[in-house]
């Protein structure tokens, strides 16, 4: 039986790696991209978030610019839950009472507990092992 020459066998397995990475690189960069896009939210909530709660008026419009223009640009359901995240630290910091109330410190460790919970992933967080 003849299998043909070692150079052959090589060419071939070379070849195959070759198709193989064509057709799954674009797959992987793409989940590369959209886990980058995802720690951008995470970040750029999260740090929009504390201006707000620091008294920046305009941390607070422009939160809610980024969590609109990010909701129409999301394609991904993991997105979509930070965003929903979001607009409920959004509207907790648009309802917090003035700073002499007596309930503000309680209101601001509430927003700082969404606010943690958003930086937590969500493969990480205790719910989802």
């Amino acid at each position: 039986m003849n299998w043909g020459p070692i150079s052959e066998w090589a060419a071939a397995v070379a070849e195959l790696l070759a198709v193989s990475v064509a057709l799954f690189l674009p797959y992987y960069t793409e989940h590369r991209k959209e886990k980058r896009k995802i720690r951008n939210l995470r970040v750029a909530i999260n740090h929009l978030s504390q201006q707000a709660l620091a008294g920046e008026k305009d941390a607070v419009v422009t939160l809610e610019i980024f969590l609109n223009v990010s909701f129409l640009t999301t394609s991904s359901a993991e997105a979509e839950r930070l965003i929903v995240a979001g607009r409920l630290i959004l509207d907790s910091i648009k309802a917090l009472p003035d700073k002499q109330a007596e309930n503000y410190s309680t209101a601001v460790q509430q927003i700082n507990k969404l606010v943690a919970a958003i930086n937590t992933p969500k493969h990480r967080s205790k719910a989802n092992r």
